[in-house]
């Protein structure tokens, strides 16, 4: 009798344990990598600001290396690494990069500091071909705790590049206004091409004149 009573026991710890086993460790469950992040939209807006929302299946840090704004201040700043708990979302204002048809995301182990990053000359799909993402050469980046005033943490040049990485790829498409005889790969955004070329038409058109004050061509190359 007592040995049933004690199989019986048994048992029911180990049932009452089971979920609480998964409560406390959490955090160890999965692995930081680039599948264990999804990002909403799954499509971006490139050349604009917009929500990008992050969502974390394990514990990882992501370095997001792109314009963001600062919810608190307003102000934008060039990348930023965040910190996600296993189950957490985090929503961030990205600017997609206007030229290229994919974003980049980086994902570390929790709390990691340094990362590797891409030379000035090249882009991240050239970065990432080149094995970039083992993090054994190049240049790297660290952390840099944000201040009272700030609510993202920036980042500062650092010979450290902090091993392997893994990447979040992220599609982007850059909305067209116009045909693309007229410009249209270039003709959406917060500052874009078919915009630049219409105002630098304005001022040097030298069939613009006005009576007051005459003007013809380069009528608006000072301010004031």
């Amino acid at each position: 009798m007592r040995s049933r009573s004690g199989i019986a026991l048994l048992l029911v710890s180990v049932m009452v344990s089971a979920p609480l086993g998964g409560c406390l460790f959490t955090e160890e469950e999965g692995e930081a990598n680039a599948s264990s992040l999804t990002v909403s939209p799954e499509v971006l807006g490139a050349g604009v600001f917009q929500q990008v929302e992050l969502t974390a299946k394990a514990a990882m840090s992501v370095f997001v290396p792109y314009l963001i704004i600062d919810p608190v201040t307003g102000y934008v700043q060039n990348s930023t690494i965040v910190d996600l708990s296993s189950g957490s979302s985090m929503t961030l204002e990205v600017l997609a990069p206007p030229r290229t048809d994919s974003m980049m995301l980086l994902v570390g182990e929790k709390g990691r500091d340094a990362w590797p990053v891409r030379d000035v000359d090249e882009s991240w799909n050239s970065w990432l071909m080149r094995g970039g993402d083992t993090g054994k050469e190049g240049h790297g980046i660290e952390r840099v705790a944000h201040s009272e005033n700030a609510t993202l943490d920036t980042v500062n040049h650092s010979s450290e590049l902090g091993g392997r990485v893994s990447v979040k790829v992220v599609n982007s498409i850059r909305q067209q206004t116009v045909s693309i005889e007229q410009g249209g790969a270039h003709s959406a955004g917060l500052l874009h091409g078919r915009v630049v070329y219409e105002r630098l038409y304005e001022i040097t058109d030298p069939s613009l004149a006005v009576d007051v004050d005459g003007r013809a061509g380069y009528w608006d190359r000072w301010a004031g």
